[in-house]
């Protein structure tokens, strides 16, 4: 398995899941194995077929049931999957004028990963531009709150709009109101570096992968 592929589940509830699982996967085997072939010794048999049931089961939990009950208590992160909606706001760095951009942010989160495209226009429609996340990790604050913060890259528009660098971070925000992710952004784009502030709502579960 990839680097860090537990490192959103929780330590002690993901071992002692393994080892109930593993038992109960072993005991079964052995006695299926003991029922159909009669071999009397299927130690053998037994610790290659457990271990492979096991990873085959936790990579489906990882991909499908990791934001279901009662799986989801393996893990130490909320459900931030979805399709979240809302604007941009920056200073240009020159004239010092406010402005906005409609923006959109696309999550697709499984249990060992969390991965973000997000989509820029004008209110016009004009100057649509594309990013996606290259970085992406989920950190739990001193207050008990989530932030995602990510690194992304943005190819930008050839002749108006240069392509970039930035990053984000994000505050997890759940109340009566709804889902947001709120926060702050900077970029590396020449000839003037830009940042602002960002807010968007969950609005869907379900990605459209476009604007």
């Amino acid at each position: 398995m990839k680097n860090n592929y537990f490192k959103y589940y929780k330590p002690n509830a993901i071992i002692g899941f393994i080892v109930i699982l593993g038992t109960l996967v072993g005991f079964s085997l052995t006695f299926l194995i003991d029922i159909i072939t009669n071999i009397t010794n299927v130690s053998y048999y037994q610790y290659s077929a457990t271990s492979t049931v096991i990873i085959l089961l936790i990579a489906f939990i990882d991909k499908k049931l990791w934001c279901k009950k009662p799986f989801k208590y393996l893990f130490i992160i909320p459900n931030l999957s979805g399709r979240y909606e809302g604007w941009i706001k920056y200073q240009h760095p020159i004239t010092k004028i406010e402005s906005s951009k409609k923006c959109t942010i696309e999550i697709y989160q499984t249990g060992s990963k969390v991965k973000l495209n997000c989509y820029f226009q004008k209110e016009n429609g004009e100057e649509k531009t594309p990013s996606k996340s290259l970085i992406e990790t989920v950190v739990k604050n001193d207050d008990n709150t989530f932030s995602l913060v990510f690194n992304y890259q943005n190819d930008g528009i050839l002749g108006k709009f240069s392509p970039h660098h930035g990053t984000n971070i994000l505050k997890f925000i759940k109340n009566s109101e709804g889902q947001f992710l709120k926060g702050i952004y900077y970029t590396n784009r020449e000839p003037y570096q830009t940042r602002g502030e960002m807010e968007v709502k969950f609005i869907t579960n379900k990605l459209k992968n476009d604007y």
